[in-house]
């Protein structure tokens, strides 16, 4: 990164923070996956107990995950999330340099009234177009009665208090419902935000320009690992496949 401006570099913490939260729900997600798909003989050679411990420690994993890369900044104590990322934008907008101008135009152009001309503003003006562009399309709480990743997001930061961090008497039955599609969703989305940070502050490429996730096929890697104990054990079938 010899290349960066050192101002850019201010950025690093917040993203290597979101990058790292991220692997960890996406590791949680497709081991968690990978038990699921083979629990049928899981269960019949009674390992039900012991793989749905595993399942229920993933989950976990992959909620705590979810709702730190969407936690509100605090001004007691530093948080490194989305919002914290957005907010640093706006602060530090005047000296940010834009490293993939025409990238970073087609992101904000998605979120800019037609008409309007963006070749002319200056990088500091892009940057908080930028942030306001990423902002409206973050999962609120504010959001949960009309927006299906606002509802997994609260559900899962509800599942967090009230199960996860501090238990309470609250049954399983009666903390809020949500799917893996609409959590993966609240992921996917965060994703595209350190995407558009990377390619326009610091030349680091996170996904493709079809939004493919460069480090999702590291986070899988533990996932391949069950499969292949899984395998030895008789449990999975004992077939070769190239991702394995």
């Amino acid at each position: 990164m010899t290349d960066v401006p050192e101002s850019n570099r201010l950025l690093l913490p917040v993203t290597e923070r979101i990058r790292d939260e991220i692997f960890r729900a996406d590791r949680a997600w497709a081991v968690w996956k990978m038990t699921a798909d083979f629990a049928q003989q899981i269960n019949a050679d009674n390992f039900g107990d012991l793989f749905g411990s595993l399942q229920g420690a993933l989950l976990d994993q992959f909620t705590l995950s979810l709702t730190k890369l969407y936690e509100a900044p605090n001004s007691r104590y530093p948080i490194l999330s989305i919002r914290t990322a957005l907010e640093q934008l706006d602060q530090l907008a005047s000296v940010l340099e834009i490293q993939d101008r025409p990238r970073l135009l087609r992101w904000v152009r998605s979120a800019t009234p037609a008409g309007q001309d963006l070749g002319v503003l200056g990088d500091s003006e892009l940057t908080r177009m930028l942030a306001s562009s990423l902002r409206m399309s973050l999962p609120s709480l504010d959001q949960a009665e009309s927006c299906e990743i606002s509802r997994a997001l609260e559900a899962h930061r509800t599942r967090r208090d009230k199960s996860v961090a501090h238990p309470e008497a609250v049954s399983a039955e009666q903390l809020p419902k949500t799917t893996w599609k609409a959590s993966l969703s609240a992921l996917a989305t965060a994703k595209h935000v350190l995407n558009a940070l990377g390619w326009s502050y610091l030349r680091i490429a996170y996904a493709d320009d079809k939004g493919d996730y460069f480090l999702a096929s590291d986070a899988e890697r533990a996932a391949y690992a069950l499969r292949r104990l899984l395998r030895r054990a008789g449990i999975a079938p004992n077939r070769q496949s190239p991702a394995a």
